[in-house]
This record gives structure tokens, sequence and C-alpha cells, in this order.
């Protein structure tokens, strides 16, 4: 496993673990799969990298994760935010956002942060990405944290539905 490899994979293992600690207001099959992404990366932690590899990050390790299954996972998890969560999604849809931009709204509002949206994305341009959705949604670059106000009006359409 390269340096970079290594890097990879501990980038997403913290961004799986971070939202499965912040979980609160996350649907049950949407957890399930970020809960099954992680358990992957546990088990692969376990198995191939022992103590001194941790410590030595220019050990060569083959990683058995690809950018086509990282692809796959975001894809199952878009997915299952979007069957679960209606209400918001009709919100977000009306508002003018496009396909990408939802998605991100979507990963915004499980808890992930920017940067690593556009890490597990391969985008890097997550704040012209925000930007973007903040104009479309009528708040100014100051108003608030993207991640919080969507996730306030995740529970505000989940409770009126």
């Amino acid at each position: 496993m390269t340096c970079k490899e290594q890097q990879s994979f501990i980038t997403e293992l913290k961004a799986l673990s971070r939202a499965l600690r912040s979980s609160w207001g996350i649907d049950k099959s949407t957890l399930e799969i970020i809960g099954t992404r992680h358990q992957l990366f546990e088990k692969t932690i376990i198995q191939l990298i022992p103590q001194e590899v941790l410590e030595a990050p220019e050990s060569g390790i083959p990683l058995l994760t690809t950018p086509a299954t990282r692809k796959e996972f975001m894809h199952l998890v878009q997915e299952s935010f979007r069957v679960n969560n209606p209400g918001i999604m009709s919100h977000l849809e009306s508002s003018g956002l496009n396909s990408a931009e939802i998605d991100y709204c979507i990963l915004l509002t499980l808890g992930f942060r920017g940067c690593e949206i556009g890490f597990l994305t391969s985008d890097r341009s997550h704040y012209n990405k925000s930007t973007a959705i903040r104009h479309k949604l009528g708040l100014a670059a100051r108003d608030t944290n993207l991640g919080n106000h969507l996730r306030n009006l995740k529970d505000q359409k989940t409770h009126k539905i």
C-alpha cells in the first residue's frame, strides 16, 4: 500500500466513523449502508495492517478498496436517503438544485464535512458547490453552517410528513 493509498484509506475510515458517531436523524437503511462500509474498513485495517505498518507509512500492502467501490457506496447512501427522506428531497428539488448539488446536500445532511465529501466523490470543488447551493436555498454566505441548516430542514420536513 502506497502512502497515498494509506492516507486515502484512513481519511475514508475517519469520515465513516464520524458519520456513525453523529448518526442522529439518519434513517436505518442509510445507517446500515454506512455501517457496513465502516465494518469492511475495520476488518481490512485489522487484518491487513499490522502495528508496524501503521507506524511506517512507506510500507507496501495492497489496498482492497477502489474508487469504483467507493462510488457504489456513495450511490447506495444517496439512494437510501432519497427514498427515506421525501420531505427534504422535495424541497431540494424545488429549489432548483442540480443532481450533483442534491447529492452534496444529502451527504452534508448525513453529517459529512465538505472536504470529506470532496474526497469521497473525488470532486475538490466543494467550496464552490456550497456557495451555489447557499444561493439557490436563499442563504447568505454567513447565515449559518450549510450542514446544520440542511439537518434542521430535514428534521422540519420529516415532522410535517
